[in-house]
Formats: structure tokens, sequence, C-alpha cells
């Protein structure tokens, strides 16, 4: 039977064509002599079995091109994955600029400051921050003061000279400074509560 390459990738074509060559040959082998027309048709056998023979390396290169090809996909799958994971890092990072354009106060980055505040600044912050640069700022002042020569000092009478209760060494720490530095401390406090 002829073969017939466009029948190749048929299921069993190629099984039930090779049994048919191989028993033809075989009766061929054993026969003791031939006639002319069996000759011919080992003749015809032979061009069969190159034909076969070259559409099977014709198949067997576009099999190996095409996993060539699957090589090459996949390559480029891994590529394009690549490019993803890349966009997706740029997506990122635009949308964290987009939400510090939009929100400033309360998108920080690593490089704005070294501080560390709340964002936005809460009340208590805000009042720590104040009191703090209040304190700060009153001691330099009398630092300075002393460095210049200039002492402060505050002598008060005893209201009774001769009872000393319990009270007195406390009430001698209270100070004129004291006083101002908590209505200072109050009013803000009253005043940061009030305007939320």
């Amino acid at each position: 039977m002829p073969f017939d390459c466009t029948k190749l990738s048929t299921a069993g074509y190629f099984t039930s064509w090779k049994e048919a060559t191989s028993t033809a040959i075989t009766i061929y082998q054993a026969l003791t002599s031939t006639t002319q027309l069996q000759d011919n048709a080992m003749m015809e056998l032979d061009k069969e079995l190159i034909d076969a023979s070259l559409c099977l390396s014709t198949a067997i290169q576009r099999l190996s091109s095409t996993s060539s090809d699957i090589a090459e996909l996949n390559q480029q799958i891994l590529q394009k994955t690549a490019e993803l994971s890349e966009a997706e890092k740029d997506i990122a990072i635009s949308k964290d600029r987009v939400a510090h354009i939009r929100h400033p106060e309360r998108e920080v980055s690593n490089y704005e400051s070294w501080f560390p505040i709340d964002r936005p600044i809460s009340i208590f912050s805000l009042i720590l921050i104040i009191c703090l640069t209040i304190f700060l700022t009153v001691f330099l002042i009398l630092l300075t003061l002393s460095y210049l020569g200039v002492d402060i000092t505050m002598f008060t009478k005893q209201a009774y000279p001769g009872q000393i209760s319990m009270f007195t060494p406390i009430f001698e720490q209270l100070t004129v400074s004291f006083w101002i530095l908590l209505i200072a401390f109050i009013s803000t406090v009253v005043y940061f509560v009030q305007r939320k």
C-alpha cells in the first residue's frame, strides 16, 4: 500500500503501513526465485520507504521547530511576566505619589523628617511640642542670663513666721515661672480642645 504523507497524523495509519510493508519484505525475502513483477513491486516499495523517510524527517523537523517555538513562547512569557512585575511596581510608586500630592499631611515618606510625629499631627502631639518649646525657651533664656552674670532670685516671706506646716516646702517650689507655665499649658489645652 503506497505511503500517504498527508495521513501521517492519522491514528494507526503509520503502524498499519509499517506492518504491511514488513510483511511484503518478509515474503519477498523468503522467496528463492523472483519474477520481474515481484522485483518491480520491491522497487516500488523501496521508493515508498524513501518517501516515508523524507516525510518522517520533515515531520520530525517540524515538531522540533515546534518545540523551539514553545521555548521561545516560554521565554516571551518570562519576559512579559518580568515587564508586568516592573509595571506593577511603577503603578504602586505612582499611587504613592498621587496620595502624597492629594494628602501630603497623611502620607509621610522616609526621607521627609527624622522627628517621630503622627500624621496628621494629633492634639496631644501638638500640645506636647508647644510645652517642650516653652520649657526649653525659658530654660535657655535663664541659662543665658546666668552665663551673663544675671541671677534671678525670689524671696518670699512666710505668712506665719512662727508656724511651719508640712506643705511649706511644696509651696516654696511654686514660683512665678511655674504659675506662668501652668497657665500657658492650661490655656493651650483648652484652646485646642475647644477648636476641635
